[in-house]
């Protein structure tokens, strides 16, 4: 059993303990601030920089960020830590230093970025071994080479990882660009497809290409506004798959309805990947409408606007591949 003796020296220990962390703590923010944006260059790969920001309520910021990045590509912020004490705050102006203590003086890590917050127990280690109550900066840079040469395999991998990441993100740039300016002309795409899922798959599936007019009046300006949009509507058993778009509009005055001009054969070009994630579902088995969808990919890879000879195109392979089949 515990006493309060014993309870309160086991407190002293512990408060003792963290007024050493706190003591070995302290960095001179731009000293530290460099070294970090050392570490990550040679961690990362690429040469980083830091800079001092001031946010909407005055309070200072250090980020770290590409040195070439003219769009501030942050990677860390170097966070703001306060000490469970305040005896280091006399000695210590706030507006010069930053507490940053080990990972095991607080419960919550607040480095997002591992290895700096390893190098941070690496470089307290050596201050509390050393005594270096107060740390030159040269000083710290030779446990800054010293941690590097340390950790050459965990530079490795993570100079690896940053790359392949990398990869992956240009690639996802790439696709959503991609998928953003592939453009097909609305009346035969609609019509290919119709005719594939009505005439060419053997699922219980029905699709219709139907039209519709709407009207809007706005009180202030006594105008009327007359849209005309169409819609690609497919039906799989009990399920209704639409896709809508708008095709033309005109606004005359409420009294002169009659002037409105309303083209409701004019073509517009539409996004591909929109009415695909429509059909999404039905794909699986209607396996003519896949294959008319994959030629119309290839075309889009070759050029992001599709015109009704491309999509015939497409449609009359499939088609004729049908054809064959049936003799």
């Amino acid at each position: 059993m515990v006493n309060k003796e014993k309870m309160q020296e086991l407190k002293n220990d512990i408060y003792a303990l963290q007024t050493i962390c706190e003591v070995y703590s302290m960095y001179e923010k731009k000293m530290i601030s460099e070294v970090f944006a050392k570490l990550m260059s040679i961690y990362e790969g690429i040469e980083y920089t830091h800079k001092f920001l001031y946010d909407d309520n005055k309070n200072e910021k250090c980020i770290l960020m590409e040195k070439d990045n003219n769009h501030y590509s942050v990677k860390f912020y170097i966070p703001i830590i306060k000490p469970l004490h305040n005896l280091i705050d006399y000695k210590y102006d706030n507006d010069d230093y930053y507490f940053l203590p080990p990972s095991y003086y607080l419960d919550n890590n607040n480095f997002k970025i591992k290895y700096l917050q390893d190098f941070i127990d690496f470089v307290f280690e050596k201050r509390i071994n050393n005594n270096k109550k107060n740390i030159e900066k040269e000083t710290l840079y030779s446990y800054l080479e010293e941690f590097i040469d340390k950790n050459k395999l965990q530079r490795f991998l993570n100079q690896n990882e940053r790359i392949h990441n990398n990869e992956i993100r240009i690639k996802n740039e790439k696709e959503k660009e991609f998928k953003k300016n592939s453009k097909v002309s609305r009346r035969p795409f609609f019509k290919a497809i119709e005719s594939i899922l009505n005439d060419y798959e053997e699922s219980n599936i029905k699709a219709v290409i139907r039209g519709q007019e709407y009207m809007f009046y706005n009180k202030e300006t006594e105008m009327i506004t007359f849209q005309y949009y169409e819609s690609l509507k497919v039906n799989r058993i009990i399920k209704d798959y639409m896709y809508e778009t708008l095709v033309t509009e005109d606004t005359v005055p409420f009294d002169e309805q009659e002037l409105k001009i309303l083209d409701t054969k004019t073509d517009t070009y539409i996004n591909y990947f929109d009415v695909k994630k429509v059909l999404e579902t039905i794909q699986w088995d209607c396996t003519n409408l896949k294959k008319f969808f994959n030629k119309i990919e290839e075309k889009l890879k070759k050029k992001s606007i599709l015109d009704e000879e491309d999509i015939n195109d497409s449609y009359l392979k499939v088609v004729n591949d049908c054809k064959k089949l049936i003799r």
